[in-house]
């Protein structure tokens, strides 16, 4: 990430004191941000206005950039750590979705799960077939759920 975008976002939230602020609110702001940028993905809005995806991508960064600065944490450091931590990684792209090699190279089997958004509330359908998945997640969008996932279930 460029240092020095990073530097004037930091002093820029120091100025304003939110450097000082309670983290827990920057993550509902955080949140919001991405909620703004799965709605400009869903609403395929690539402009550079206020609410597209270019805007909600740059909203997102400032926030996480302020994140870490109330909690101590450098982000250039947890960028780096990620990428460490992915370069040598092996495993397949399913359905839009890197899969690594190990523990979920299985995900062809009822290991697909379906994530919704529902009242405000993110909701999960698990141990499904990737065809079931896919016919439930085509069932919510036409009922007008906006943000609905399919993707192989995960472990950590």
């Amino acid at each position: 990430m460029n240092s020095n975008l990073i530097t004037l976002i930091q002093e820029w939230s120091t100025k304003r004191g939110l450097n000082k602020t309670d983290p827990e609110k920057q993550l509902i702001k955080l949140k919001e941000e991405v909620q703004e940028l799965s709605d400009a993905l869903v609403n395929k809005d690539f402009s550079n206005k206020n609410g597209s995806f270019q805007d909600s991508v740059g909203d997102t960064l400032v926030v996480l950039i302020i994140l870490c600065q109330q909690t101590g944490v450098d982000i250039n450091e947890c960028l780096n750590g990620a990428y460490e931590e992915i370069k040598d990684r092996t495993g397949k792209t399913v359905d839009g979705v890197f899969v690594k090699d190990g523990k979920n190279s299985n995900v062809e089997k009822n290991d697909w799960v379906v994530s919704y958004e529902a009242d405000g509330e993110i909701c999960e359908i698990k141990g499904l077939t990737y065809k079931r998945a896919k016919e439930i997640a085509k069932d919510y969008k036409d009922s007008g759920l906006l943000y609905v996932v399919v993707q192989p279930e995960l472990e950590y």
